[in-house]
């Protein structure tokens, strides 16, 4: 790995950190919220932002992960014959959008850090380059002067 894709989250782990954020999120839920886990008659749907977090780390794949994740348990909930009220949509439609939205652009800013970076180093390298040829041109002066002064 690259020291430029060092600060990046490794993608492989995308899809399980995901999951497990969003699962201990849907526990924790359920458990405060016994009576209403998708927060549909909360003040404010915090539950929703969570997917947030996946999509700032991953981009839009641990936004979809997440957001798929709590639809599929909805899905789940509301078909186990439970008294599942129906899914809040403004709160969907905007958690949903909000960690697309996110997950667009952490995917954005790690594709313009890692050209900066890719530019950074390719600039420095040639800067190197450069270095070298100027010390070796010095020292080439430096002999031609010598000479000059042996032989006149």
């Amino acid at each position: 790995m690259t020291p430029a894709t060092r600060a990046f989250a490794d993608p492989r782990a995308a899809v399980p950190q995901a999951l497990l954020l969003m699962a201990a999120g849907l526990v924790a839920s359920a458990w405060l919220r016994p009576e209403d886990p998708f927060w549909r008659d909360a003040a404010f749907p915090w539950l929703w932002l969570l997917p947030v977090v996946p999509a700032l780390r991953h981009g839009v794949l641990g936004a979809v992960t997440a957001l798929g994740l709590m639809f599929a348990v909805w899905i789940l909930w509301a078909g186990l014959g439970t008294d599942a009220p129906g899914l809040p949509r403004q709160a969907a439609l905007a958690g949903a959008a909000l960690a697309l939205l996110a997950g667009y652009h952490a995917d954005r800013w790690r594709a313009r850090l890692a050209q900066a970076v890719d530019r950074s180093t390719a600039l420095g390298s040639r800067a190197a380059a450069q270095d070298r040829e100027l010390a070796l041109l010095e020292q080439s002066h430096l002999r031609l002067e010598q000479e000059f002064i042996a032989h006149p």
